[in-house]
């Protein structure tokens, strides 16, 4: 089937520092792949770069981003104006200041109807009611009127994916969408995000550091790590058998509520390389307890079953 989004080797650089090198995915209609790791992993770097809004100083590169086969890397910036907001959506990190404070929020979703969908003021606005309605915002009509600053964070997060999806793109990109939020605002948001893309094959590209979130929301999973792509698997095989040492880590870290009172939360030491000094060979090599002699060379992601991915030289040689 052919992929809705296809990224083959991308790099983004910032003179020579490589915070993205050579990641490559595939985005199903419908589906939803996660892209996790630590802060500074590349994560949103390679979610903005599908839409061309890395900062000026990066310098992206890329074999392909195609959208529906529709190579990105091709258009003019007037014609990515069209993509962004028609073809992919987009739900930033933190509401609060992605939405424009002096505006209100219904004016904020109409813009986009009125500029891709060609409409006027007044049916923008009935849209954006429906729009505020569609996503579960009580007593729409009012509160498009009305600021971010009145809305609550939860509201101004469900204001935010009425703006990305109220032109129906099939993509929507989803950085952090439940962070800051209470866990019962977070589980509305998840259920939120599941009905909509039931109800309009929606394809997900999730961002996020977590793994409850994952577990919920996403069919596959790539865990980056210092710019690299170290495993990539459907959710319950990684979950069920982690592969690379750096993924293990990440799930032993997860809190868990299962009676085990007393147990130590486990701890990944070290942090994430500089990009300008990336070690020569694995890259989590330097924080790994199971690195060798062997892990000083460059690993290569390789499959190592149908759909799991990994890169790592000892992968399989752990079972618990």
């Amino acid at each position: 089937m052919q992929p809705l989004l296809d990224i083959r080797n991308l790099s983004v650089r910032f003179g020579a520092a490589p915070a993205v090198d050579g990641v490559s995915f595939t985005v199903a209609e419908g589906e939803t792949l996660a892209l996790v790791g630590e802060s500074g992993c590349g994560k949103t770097l390679t979610a903005l770069s599908v839409l061309r809004l890395t900062p000026p100083a990066a310098v992206v590169e890329a074999e392909s981003i195609a959208l529906h086969r529709r190579e990105l890397t091709r258009l003019s910036e007037r014609e990515m104006r069209q993509v962004r907001g028609k073809e992919v959506g987009v739900v930033f990190q933190d509401p609060l200041t992605a939405l424009n404070p002096v505006w209100p929020v219904g004016e904020q979703v109409a813009e986009g109807l009125r500029l891709h969908e060609g409409l006027g003021r007044r049916a923008a606005w009935e849209r954006t009611v429906e729009a505020l309605r569609e996503v579960g915002i009580a007593d729409p009509r009012r509160r498009a009127s009305e600021y971010p600053h009145q809305l609550s964070g939860g509201m101004r997060q469900r204001a935010m994916i009425a703006a990305a999806l109220a032109c129906r793109p099939p993509l929507l990109i989803a950085d952090e969408p439940t962070t800051a939020l209470d866990v019962t605002l977070q589980a509305q948001i998840i259920d939120l995000l599941l009905r909509l893309r039931e109800e309009r094959r929606l394809s997900i590209l999730l961002i996020t550091h977590d793994l409850g979130v994952v577990a919920e929301l996403a069919h596959r999973v790539a865990v980056l790590y210092a710019g690299q792509v170290v495993e990539s698997a459907g959710v319950a095989a990684l979950f069920r058998r982690p592969l690379h040492p750096y993924t293990r880590a990440l799930l032993s870290a997860v809190p868990r509520v299962d009676g085990q009172a007393g147990r130590r939360l486990a701890t990944i030491e070290g942090a994430v390389p500089d990009p300008t000094r990336y070690p020569s060979g694995c890259r989590f090599a330097p924080r790994c307890p199971h690195a060798l002699e062997p892990c000083r060379e460059p690993q290569e992601l390789r499959e190592w079953e149908a759909g799991h991915w990994v890169r790592c030289g000892r992968a399989g040689e752990w079972t618990t």
